[in-house]
């Protein structure tokens, strides 16, 4: 968090407001300062919010979001596999402005005891390992610190997740990740992947995501492709998958000296925080509102903030290039976002 006397674009709030008018500020200097960080903090949710809300007037979302699990519970043998290593390969569409939350990893596996499994990308990171409790032949569940990873990377056409854990004599269950069966069969092929379709309901995800089981002897992922089958492996997982348009709103790359956008969304920022600094003085208690002067003034800036603040909210959503993001597209009718239950 930046402190009160840092600014990215070069805007303070102290040139915007005469809080000299506010004497023995000497005397409660610390209140002010708490008062103007939390100011700043609810002027920038309050443009997130706004910005964004005005924006999808105009448009909408290109997918909406998925909030479920992903992999089948129904199993009904051993795999038998000779690598050694097995997980699930999350192949990712070219999606910026968008991210897979992993919030859950559930466990079938035909033992009792834990697996590490290691998050591997296709650029070098890795991230874990996450150790995960296991009950024989029984879907266990794993509640891990979310894992955000974004769908796009500038360095690859597709950004790929493997989700890796070592075998060590042990063998996960043969549960899928659907029933190949039905008029929707997601088969793993990156020469022809699916999320280049449209899908709703229980599928909602593969608008995002290729997925696949994935077993290998060497843990150097790059561009190679390592095959999937349908298998899951043993695991399963509980995402979120969405857009996060307030990403274009606050890139922290944002140009303040050559982008108008970009000082736009600072002196957006600016009058929303005005505003409620105005309205913290009028109300805080820890301030001595008796020392006050000329609280018309204050008041007559208090519109003319909001009148500006407005006019930037208006000027950013008509103005903003949307090609930053492929979230959105232009509005008409769409389905709501899905919740859907374990697979069985």
């Amino acid at each position: 968090m930046l402190d009160y006397n840092t600014s990215y674009s070069g805007l303070y709030l102290d040139d915007l407001l005469p809080l000299s008018r506010v004497e023995s500020l000497e005397k409660n200097v610390e209140n002010v300062w708490y008062i103007l960080n939390q100011c700043r903090d609810r002027g920038i949710k309050r443009f997130v919010s706004d910005a964004q809300a005005a924006l999808m007037a105009n448009y909408q979302l290109r997918n909406q979001p998925y909030n479920g699990i992903i992999g089948r519970i129904k199993h009904t043998k051993d795999r038998t596999l000779n690598a050694t290593y097995a997980g699930v390969q999350f192949y990712c569409k070219d999606y910026r402005g968008a991210m897979l939350t992993i919030n859950n990893i559930g466990t079938i596996m035909n033992y009792t005891g834990v697996v590490d499994v290691t998050v591997y990308d296709n650029i070098g990171n890795n991230y874990g390992p996450y150790t995960l409790n296991c009950v024989t032949d029984t879907l266990t569940l794993n509640t891990i610190t979310p894992l955000e990873l974004p769908l796009h990377n500038d360095y690859v056409e597709n950004i790929r997740y493997y989700f890796m854990y070592k075998l060590a004599g042990n063998a996960p269950r043969n549960n899928d990740l659907h029933c190949n069966c039905g008029s929707v069969r997601p088969v793993f092929n990156p020469n022809r992947p699916y999320f280049t379709k449209s899908f709703g309901g229980r599928f909602n995800w593969a608008n995002y995501v290729m997925i696949g089981g994935c077993e290998t002897d060497e843990l150097d992922f790059d561009e190679n492709d390592y095959g999937a089958c349908n298998y899951m492996n043993g695991l399963i997982f509980d995402v979120e998958l969405r857009c996060h348009i307030s990403k274009m709103l606050c890139d922290e790359d944002l140009n303040y000296e050559g982008d108008p956008i970009a000082m736009a969304i600072a002196f957006a920022v600016l009058y929303a925080s005005g505003i409620d600094v105005i309205e913290k003085i009028f109300s805080d208690p820890r301030l001595n509102l008796t020392k006050i002067k000329d609280k018309e003034y204050l008041a007559v800036r208090q519109k003319e903030f909001e009148a500006l603040y407005k006019e930037k909210i208006t000027y950013i959503a008509n103005t903003i290039d949307i090609r930053k993001t492929d979230c959105i597209l232009c509005r008409n009718t769409g389905p709501t976002p899905h919740r859907k239950p374990l697979l069985v």
